[in-house]
């Protein structure tokens, strides 16, 4: 909880790089005002998840951050944002944005399977300066 007692809602898991300034439009189009996120920007965002072995500091790096958010705040949630990422160049292959649309369908199902939390998937355009839904995965009630 927060210092005047809310719950955090959730984790938001998206790319660091300042260039498309994710966390100004994922609080301003995803995130109500009322509610609380936990950002975890990392340079690659989620893509760690999915690429493992060949990102594995930077997967060890969110994982714990992760599991701290979880252990300290309690969120109920996840939101994984992907977006045209450069940070693909350190996984050594040319990916088309297809690829890396898919890679967030990916991270959502990982993060699923590990946290039995709700996640949803976006992926932000940066031309129309809009999110889409990718996928969401939550129990079912």
């Amino acid at each position: 909880m927060t210092a005047d007692g809310k719950q955090h809602k959730g984790i938001v898991i998206y790319c660091s790089d300042p260039r498309p300034n994710l966390w100004k439009h994922i609080k301003e189009m995803l995130i109500p005002p009322s509610e609380i996120f936990i950002p975890i920007p990392l340079l690659g965002g989620p893509i760690s998840l999915v690429h493992q072995t060949t990102l594995n500091i930077e997967y060890r790096c969110l994982r714990t951050q992760i599991d701290f958010a979880l252990a300290v705040f309690s969120p109920q949630e996840f939101l994984v944002i992907g977006h045209d990422c450069g940070y693909y160049a350190k996984v050594g292959q040319n990916f088309p944005l297809s690829g890396k649309v898919s890679d967030i369908e990916k991270a959502v199902e990982f993060l699923w399977e590990c946290y039995h939390l709700p996640v949803t998937g976006n992926f932000w355009h940066q031309e129309q300066k809009q999110f889409e839904t990718i996928t969401e995965v939550s129990p079912i009630a």
